[in-house]
Order: C-alpha cells, then sequence, then structure tokens
C-alpha cells in the first residue's frame, strides 16, 4: 500500500503526502520521543527509491511530533527521519515501540523486508534502536549505522518484518518480548511467525531461529499466514494471547478461502 495519512474525526487537521507517489507504506503512533509533550507519529516509506529504470528501494523512518493542521509532505513535517542510500532494503515496512533492554527507556524496533542476506535476496531484517529517543537530532541519519542491533532473515524472499507486534513480557525475564511476520519462511515458503525474546536481541546479523521463544508455522505457501495478526488478554489471565488469521487457507487445493 502506498498512499497518504489523514485523520477522519470532526478536529480539523491536514494531510501528510509521501515524499515520491506511493512511497508511504506504513504509520505508527508511538511515544513522547523529543520531550515536547506530545506522542509522536512514525511514518514508513518503504517503497522510497532512487527513480531508476529498475528502482531500488531504499527506504526511510520518519517522526513527526503530533499530527499537522495542514496539508504537507512527510519530509516537510518531520523533525528527524533514519534513511538508507547504499542498498536495496525496504526499511520502514513496519516499526514497534518498547522496553527491548530492559533499562526502562523507550526502544524501537524496525523492519526492512527486502534486505539480503548471505546471499538470499529478499530475507528481510529487524533493526533494534536502544533508547532511541535522544538520537533523533535531524534528518538525513543513518538508519544502518544507527541501529544497535539487528536480526537477519535466513529465506530468500522470506521478506522477514512484514509484521511486528508487541507482546510485553511473555517469560517472565522482565524486558519486552514481541512478534515477527515471516511471510515466505520456513520449509516450503509456508511462512511463519515468531514470538522473540527482547532481551536476546543484542549484535549484530542475529539468526531469528536462535532469538524465538516459539513459532507458529503456515500450512500452505498460499495461506497468507499472518496476514492480519491480533494481541490482547483474550481469556483475563493476565497473560497476552495472540490471534493469527490465514485468510487463504485451502484456496490452493479446494479453490477456496
Amino acid at each position: 500500500w502506498g498512499g497518504d495519512v489523514q485523520l477522519t474525526d470532526d478536529i480539523d487537521h491536514g494531510q501528510i503526502a509521501g515524499d515520491q507517489d506511493g512511497a508511504l507504506t506504513s504509520f505508527e503512533v508511538g511515544p513522547d520521543l523529543n520531550g515536547d509533550g506530545e506522542a509522536e507519529l512514525w511514518i514508513g516509506q518503504a517503497n522510497l527509491n532512487d527513480e531508476g529504470e529498475d528502482p531500488i528501494y531504499f527506504g526511510r523512518s520518519s517522526f513527526l511530533s503530533g499530527f499537522p493542521a495542514a496539508d504537507a509532505a512527510v519530509s516537510e513535517l518531520a523533525f528527524a527521519d533514519m534513511r538508507v542510500s547504499d542498498l536495496e532494503r525496504g526499511h520502514g515496512v513496519a516499526a514497534i515501540f518498547g522496553d527491548y533492554d530492559g533499562d526502562g527507556l523507550v526502544d524501537a524496533l524496525i523492519s526492512a523486508t527486502l534486505e539480503a542476506y548471505g546471499g538470499a535476496d529478499n530475507a528481510g531484517a529487524v533493526y533494534l534502536y536502544s533508547d532511541i529517543g535522544p538520537s533523533l537530532t535531524d534528518q538525513g541519519l543513518d538508519a544502518v549505522a544507527l541501529a544497535d542491533a539487528d536480526i537477519q532473515g535466513q529465506y530468500a524472499d522470506g521478506y522477514l518484518g512484514s509484521r511486528l507486534l508487541q507482546m510485553g513480557d511473555m517469560n517472565g525475564d522482565g524486558v519486552d518480548d514481541f512478534v515477527v511476520r515471516e511471510p515466505g519462511g520456513g520449509s516450503g515458503a509456508t511462512g511463519r511467525l515468531r514470538l522473540v525474546s527482547g532481551a536476546a536481541v543484542s549484535g549484530s546479523a542475529l539468526n531469528v531461529d536462535d532469538i524465538e521463544l516459539m513459532e507458529w508455522r503456515g500450512e500452505d505457501s498460499q495461506a497468507g499466514t499472518g496476514l492480519v495478526v491480533a494481541t490482547g488478554d483474550i481469556d483475563a489471565d493476565g497473560i497476552g494471547d495472540l490471534v493469527i488469521t490465514a485468510p487463504y487457507w485451502g484456496a490452493a487445493t479446494t479453490g477456496s478461502n
């Protein structure tokens, strides 16, 4: 999806446009990161590219303070952004905020689903930015150099990080955990969702297999496992639950969804 962001309530707000046609892919409301008392709006432009004949999709993550009153492009409104300019990465597909190192400060996880690793094109990656607020000083920050850790997908066309979900502390170690979607991962490219230990995200080029607490695997490569995922305490036991959909399951064999 590439489009604009606009509030639809009765308050007079502007419209945020991508910096290229179709560049804007995702957004997330985050905590106050620059100390001005307003929640931030994170905007991902994973489709931002060099506009060549065979485009290279670099991607960008932008941080806006509140929502604008007038129409403007993302780059005109952002107080800071992180960019990729060397390789195709698709940075900015998804983002979540939490405390993934147990220091009580806000960290960010941001995915780049087109990143290649070990010869596997589009394996995908998730980057950790510890205590991200003080780092957001200007536009044009290097998204790769700024990261404190990164998780790398292992499958060609796995697209690790196509979805990220905050899960809170699931294993009782006092650190937030999270779910990451890998729609083309696993044997037969059936897709997987992984519950990852936040405390284990330390270092570079981490293999997601080594830091997951558990995983859910799709049964059909066409099923769309994890295309829509929801979290919450459904059974009221004080522990977070996860609902996973496979909207196209059965289509390959029965012709129905």
